[in-house]
């Protein structure tokens, strides 16, 4: 809803700057002296070569650096001083749209190992509920992961990714609890609720179990280390990692953003900045 509130605002805004007839204009006081000043991000020449391909971007240096934080800053300012004499019709706009909207949402249903999973946002949630039932199955559902529960007393608890043991008895999930894109692990016993977490709190989101008969082991991609930890699934011990050294060249990892495994234990790795695939093959531990 509050997509829908800004975007009401800022029609708001043009209609009330649109033009006026003359006799109107002439009667409009002027604007004021301490009228707030728009901020301006810098330029900084920068251009992208890859492919046989060059592409300016002049705002590459808002990437990773502190001083977006001051400047995104000034332009919330900003927009809350122009848009101030506009709070009370935006406020109840917003809650005459809630009053109308069903903000319940029901993602489509995926089939994995036997299992049909849902995902549902309840009317008035923060965040979606998991759950699954057995393929062909009609009632019966079984939570996998309340994330509405988990979050509760939290400000922020986004879990951006998360994967299933092939055998259906755990769920491993990565949750980001300030925004920052780096993720702490926790795996969920599904049939008991038991909760554990290995420790690891700068993971990427995306994780994976091995497909091996015991399936024994888990695979961290780790950010901050530019490694992929390997845990134990009984103990959640790091019991192993590959990588290690941060770069573009061989065997380093530059921005590693997504992992999984085939049915023979390979490993493959995409990078989103590097725009590269690895693969790696399973040797045994």
């Amino acid at each position: 809803m509050r997509p829908l509130i800004s975007m009401c605002a800022c029609l708001i805004a043009l209609v009330t700057g649109a033009a006026a007839p003359a006799s109107a204009q002439s009667a409009r006081p002027p604007p004021a002296a301490n009228a707030a000043t728009p901020p301006v991000a810098r330029i900084v020449p920068h251009v992208f070569e890859a492919f046989g391909q060059r592409r300016a971007d002049p705002y590459d240096w808002m990437r990773n650096t502190r001083e977006l934080v001051p400047y995104l800053t000034a332009e919330n300012a900003y927009a809350d001083e122009r848009l101030a004499p506009l709070e009370p019709l935006i406020d109840r706009l917003e809650v005459e749209g809630s009053q109308r909207a069903d903000d319940s949402e029901d993602s489509p249903d995926f089939i994995e190992n036997g299992y049909v999973y849902q995902r549902r946002t309840a009317a008035g949630a923060r965040f979606p509920v998991i759950t699954r039932r057995k393929v062909g199955a009609d009632a019966g559902s079984q939570v996998v992961l309340d994330i509405e529960s988990l979050a509760a007393g939290r400000e922020q608890y986004d879990v951006n990714g998360f994967a299933l043991s092939p055998d259906g008895k755990l769920i491993a999930f990565a949750v980001d609890f300030t925004g920052g894109r780096r993720h702490q692990i926790f795996i969920r016993d599904i049939a008991t609720g038991e909760l554990r977490t290995p420790g690891i709190t700068n993971a990427y989101s995306d994780l994976t179990f091995s497909p091996d008969k015991q399936q024994q082991f888990i695979y961290v991609p780790d950010g901050v280390n530019k490694k992929v930890q390997i845990l134990s699934r009984d103990t959640l011990e790091v019991i192993g990692f590959f990588g290690g050294r941060g770069g573009r060249g061989f065997g380093e990892f530059f921005h590693i953003h997504s992992i999984t495994s085939d049915s023979k234990g390979n490993i493959y790795l995409g990078e989103s900045f590097g725009q590269r695939v690895y693969r790696y093959n399973y040797k045994g531990m």
